[in-house]
């Protein structure tokens, strides 16, 4: 786990500066009429939540996305990076989490993850934007969670090389 002064502990993203707000996440559509939310919504029907909890779980979400737009996440709990296993990108983590209640005496905590990079020509002091590429559920239970996570930023690095050789950014 990355330390406050480490190279991927968020403190380099644009999104823990709020000199950069208003922030945009602009996401680049994977087909035709996707969305940011589609994602989300294909991530979290993976989980396995009841619908009370989905609907907190995207409370939450949206109020880590609101504090990203002001350029106020926290580094390491609210963003991190750049991530060390993609070293071809400055790409950074917005982490999302909850714990959901499976009865009166269990829980469940559950984590998503957005993926995003920060073009410094879309980064200006005033007002800008950041890239988003790809959501994930996080399932810190599994066994092969580093390697789960490894894969899941490589999709996310392979969707911007999409996007560039397509010559959308």
């Amino acid at each position: 786990m990355a330390a406050i002064g480490d190279p991927d502990s968020g403190e380099e993203s644009i999104t823990a500066d709020p000199d950069f707000a208003p922030i945009n996440y602009q996401w680049f559509p994977r087909f035709e009429g996707d969305t940011v939310l589609k994602a989300l919504d294909e991530t979290l029907a993976n989980i396995g939540l009841e619908l009370p909890d989905v609907e907190r779980f995207r409370g939450e979400i949206r109020a880590t996305m609101a504090q990203l737009r002001r350029g106020g996440l926290e580094p390491l709990h609210g963003v991190k990076g750049p991530m060390r296993s993609e070293p071809r990108l400055q790409l950074f983590e917005v982490r999302c989490s909850y714990l959901a209640r499976l009865s009166a005496t269990k829980s469940r905590e559950v984590h998503v993850r957005f993926y995003h990079l920060e073009p410094k020509r879309w980064a200006r002091k005033g007002g800008s934007s950041v890239l988003g590429l790809h959501v994930h559920w996080k399932d810190i239970d599994s066994s092969t969670v580093d390697d789960e996570q490894d894969a899941e930023i490589a999709i996310a690095a392979d969707r911007f090389y999409e996007l560039k050789a397509e010559g959308k950014v």
